[in-house]
């Protein structure tokens, strides 16, 4: 007869068996603690933006190994980088993707830092399942929906989508020239950088999106929500910290979505980097390890309200 610590482990080898079966595996690239330097056996799991990958967080990823003591894991989220490209793309859907990669890894709990897209899957994960989620670091990213409550930023990733959309690979003479053409519907340098980063050589030297472009696309509206079953939220109550890092330059989370964000997660932590955009890992890197390694290191039963927050 079971013990009811061993009926829970059975439970959990169960719903992780079943879970594999219906998602995707995705594609991750690890990093372990240097060794003599690990301090916690949670690994830190990262998940990037929209039209990134793993790859964008290899220095990074490496950087936060050292200067955290944890180990690291970088994942590609389904229809990005080299993960597969499926025809369903709900935040439901990574979600499970996410736990499923923990399940795969025998990773009982970790701490999950997701970029703008990836911190809503951060987000939902310790909603849906708390007790997977140590803490949660969610990058320039709020629990709203954007295209209703920040249409300005959320029209931004539309018109990136639709220009790569409109972009004939046919026609491609190389990465210039695809630069040259996208640059009359995005007219940010960075931007178009980050679209073109998805841009590679399929069989036959072709151009083509390394992304699930038409997929992505079609996704758009429902990746703009922060919406759940009812049901599917566990507890707010019983949700792990969560610390709200963004750019003073970004729009992405502004002190009116607070209300929002409290919603959510009652104890949530705001941190406000100066001098950075919605790519503050990339606009000031010093600061945001010394910023993301010191909520790590935290002791989260003293976190903070985000009510005004700190500024760094």
């Amino acid at each position: 007869r079971m013990g009811s610590r061993s009926l829970g482990r059975w439970r959990c080898r169960r719903s992780g068996l079943l879970r594999r079966m219906f998602t995707t595996e995705l594609h991750h690239l690890e990093f372990p603690a240097p060794k003599g330097s690990k301090s916690c056996e949670k690994p830190l799991v990262i998940a990037h933006g929209l039209l990134g990958c793993a790859e964008n967080w290899r220095m990074m990823s490496k950087r936060l190994a050292a200067a955290t003591g944890r180990d690291v894991y970088a994942l590609s989220l389904r229809n990005h980088g080299e993960s597969p490209h499926v025809d369903s793309m709900s935040l439901q859907d990574m979600t499970e993707d996410l736990l499923a990669f923990m399940d795969t890894n025998n990773i009982d709990s970790a701490a999950i830092m997701g970029h703008s897209l990836g911190g809503k899957v951060a987000m939902s994960t310790s909603l849906v399942h708390p007790e997977r989620v140590e803490r949660v670091v969610a990058l320039d990213i709020a629990p709203i929906d954007y295209e209703t409550k920040a249409p300005e930023s959320w029209r931004v990733i539309v018109q990136i989508v639709d220009a790569m959309s409109k972009l004939d690979l046919d026609a491609v003479e190389g990465r210039a020239h695809a630069d040259q053409t996208l640059k009359q519907w995005i007219r940010n340098a960075g931007i178009r950088q980050h679209a073109m980063q998805n841009l590679k050589r399929g069989p036959g030297g072709k151009w083509r999106w390394r992304c699930n472009l038409d997929t992505i696309a079609s996704w758009l509206g429902e990746l703009s929500k922060f919406e759940f079953k009812e049901g599917e939220i566990r507890s707010v109550e019983k949700a792990c910290p969560v610390h709200i890092v963004r750019g003073s330059k970004s729009s992405y989370v502004l002190d009116t979505f607070v209300c929002s964000i409290f919603h959510y997660f009652p104890k949530a932590n705001l941190i406000t980097i100066e001098d950075a955009g919605h790519w503050l890992h990339v606009d000031q890197p010093e600061k945001f390890v010394e910023v993301v390694t010191e909520v790590l290191a935290r002791d989260d039963t003293m976190a903070t309200s985000c009510r005004g927050g700190t500024t760094r």
